[in-house]
């Protein structure tokens, strides 16, 4: 009996040793496994993009775009088809975490102009094959840039205890960690200039068409605006025999898409702080609104900033023959990006008017139309307006 006992306790013994061996290699395999996954791919490749009007810095911005989509396909990204030939919707995807891959980094190894008229870029990528994760600031740095580093305006009434402060709290907390991403803040002449005005006041209100308006007229692409104000908190218990007191930030922020009008999912957060006085505790819990504001919209601005689908640009055209409306129609449709013209309207006299559908935006269009000779009288991020010159270059 003692003897039986004795094999079936040994043999319970190497049962459990075995099972904590098989388990320890198991974790190890899939450690590995792990590893192997978010290993970095290098790889060089090319991008190119099309110089229009002599206009170096946008076709190496262009060029820098092709690249990355490039780099992610020779790792082995797989790219949709929808998605595949268009560079920004790619960036946007890897930024939405649609893609499994993204560029955690690289290098310029050469660039310059091709004996065809066309920039390039030759790039030596680090590819990641596995969503993007929030914690890579570096590849996320990156993707801005690629972005053309949005501009942003913020316009804040900020109340601490009643006391409104000669600069805001929130807006410096804001404007340090979105320019920390790349982000681009407007010039403080500029905004001087508009703090005071009947639009900055309604913007801080939440009237949406007015934030849309003075961004425009900043040439901002995004509109951070609303208000924060603070109220003391009881006495905490763990301040208890100190003089340290607390108090709370509440705050009301949107966020809106110059381009689009579209208004950003925001968090308007409340936050705790404490100090010595209770005019230091709120400026440190208006501060922790800013963070959390700012760690939300440098994720959240990508996805709306640019053309990720469609949109319609309207077309005026002045001193235009009617043999050449239809020619221009032509033109239009086979410049990069452009995916349906139509031609609404044309009358003597009076502007040709066309809509033309994008996944580009109103500065591309207008400087390709300068190629063709036509000049430029002012153009929106909805409209472009342009005059015909005295020979179109298509006639030639």
């Amino acid at each position: 009996m003692k003897k039986t006992a004795k094999i079936f306790s040994g043999y319970i013994t190497n049962r459990t040793i075995a099972g904590t061996l098989l388990l320890i290699c198991l974790m190890f395999c899939c450690f590995i496994s792990h590893a192997q996954v978010n290993e970095a791919t290098s790889v060089t490749v090319d991008g190119v993009g099309s110089i229009i009007g002599n206009d170096t810095a946008r076709a190496r911005d262009e060029a820098l775009r092709d690249a990355y989509r490039m780099a992610l396909e020779k790792a082995g990204v797989n790219i949709s088809a929808y998605t595949e030939m268009v560079d920004l919707v790619v960036i946007k995807d890897v930024v939405r975490a649609h893609v499994e891959g993204y560029v955690e980094s690289w290098k310029i190894d050469a660039e310059g102009i091709r004996d065809d008229g066309l920039f390039y870029v030759t790039i030596t990528a680090d590819v990641i094959k596995a969503a993007i994760k929030k914690n890579d600031r570096e590849a996320l740095k990156l993707i801005i840039n690629l972005m053309g580093n949005p501009r942003f305006i913020v316009l804040v009434d900020e109340s601490n205890f009643g006391e409104e402060l000669a600069f805001s709290i929130l807006e410096a907390s804001l404007t340090e960690a979105l320019t920390g991403y790349g982000y681009h803040s407007i010039d403080p002449e500029q905004k001087r200039s508009i703090v005071e005005s009947d639009e900055a006041r309604r913007a801080k209100r939440g009237d949406t068409e007015a934030a849309q308006q003075l961004a425009m007229k900043l040439q901002a692409d995004v509109i951070i605006a609303g208000k924060v104000y603070t109220e003391k908190l009881p006495k905490n218990e763990y301040f208890e025999g100190t003089n340290w007191v607390s108090s709370k930030a509440y705050s009301t922020i949107r966020a809106v898409i110059t381009e689009t009008g579209e208004i950003l999912d925001t968090k308007s957060p409340q936050k705790p702080g404490a100090g010595l006085t209770y005019r230091d505790a709120g400026m440190k819990a208006i501060m922790q609104c800013g963070q959390t504001i700012a760690d939300n919209l440098v994720w959240n601005i990508p996805f709306h900033i640019g053309a990720s689908e469609e949109k319609t640009i309207q077309l005026l055209v002045s001193n235009l023959a009617f043999s050449d409306y239809s020619k221009l129609t032509g033109e239009l449709g086979s410049m990069r990006s452009v995916t349906y013209v139509f031609p609404r309207e044309w009358e003597k006299d009076a502007p040709a008017v066309y809509d033309i559908k994008t996944k580009g935006n109103a500065k591309d269009i207008a400087a390709r139309l300068e190629t063709l000779g036509l000049e430029l009288l002012r153009f929106n991020m909805n409209k472009i307006e342009v005059m015909k010159a005295e020979e179109i270059l298509w006639n030639k």
